[in-house]
């Protein structure tokens, strides 16, 4: 557990009073991975799975850090939904900035933005897709999310995408893994970027701006896991 696992050229911010109440450098990490795993078009992760209580400093980040920002072992599953079942779920999610939760959504593929001030349902402001589309109602999405969420969102009765039954489900902490030793390349490679234009979590629904730090695309580099880590098992 002490090996190291990769490395981060920005810190990353695990505490809970950041993770749950708006973007952070924790949450895109999370949610990129899955992302770059799954191939699915959107992920939905409930920040509540993300722990650790501290800021890690960039550097060198071993396979117990990793294991301790999600001690929960939770999975990922896949389902099919609309734009409309998208924003209601983020809509009701949303409840957790005012009385903060671990449903606080942490979002990849699509942007969003909502107002801390508006009442309850009616906070989510824009839902758009990284060009700046408004997401329509109709669209159908692939959406990668923790077995926690389907479980207890109205989500639950989606028709499966790419799996056969819930025992197909990854664990999240694997996936994250994973996704570090795919190209023996920084994280970096796969959360940098424009976070406004790839995630938004904006406090004012006029602010298209990211209120955290993009991931660089220079920084310190790691060797491959794939063998290391959970070898042959898993396929996607």
């Amino acid at each position: 557990m002490g090996q190291v696992a990769g490395c981060s050229s920005v810190e990353l911010d695990c505490r809970s009073s950041q993770v749950r109440q708006g973007e952070t450098s924790l949450g895109n990490l999370f949610a990129d991975a899955v992302k770059m795993v799954h191939h699915t078009d959107v992920v939905l992760l409930n920040t509540g799975c993300m722990r650790g209580g501290v800021v890690f400093p960039a550097g060198s980040l071993r396979r117990r850090d990793v294991f301790a920002w999600n001690p929960f072992r939770s999975t990922i599953v896949k389902i099919y939904a609309s734009g409309r079942e998208i924003q209601d779920y983020i809509e009701q999610e949303l409840e957790c900035y005012q009385h903060v939760c671990g449903n606080f959504p942490a979002i990849a593929g699509l942007n969003y933005s909502f107002d801390p001030s508006a009442s309850p349902g009616h906070r989510l402001k824009g839902l758009l897709h990284p060009d700046g589309a408004p997401v329509s109602d109709t669209h159908n999405f692939t959406v990668a999310l923790t077995d926690y969420q389907l479980a207890t969102s109205r989500l639950k009765h989606n028709a499966l995408y790419n799996m056969v039954t819930l025992n197909d489900a990854v664990p999240l902490v694997e996936v994250v893994l994973i996704s570090a030793g795919c190209a023996a390349v920084p994280f970096a490679i796969w959360v940098h970027g424009n976070l406004s234009q790839l995630k938004l979590v904006s406090r004012s629904p006029s602010r298209f701006k990211s209120r955290n730090p993009p991931f660089p695309m220079q920084g310190c580099h790691h060797g491959a896991l794939r063998g290391l880590i959970f070898p042959a098992r898993l396929s996607f």
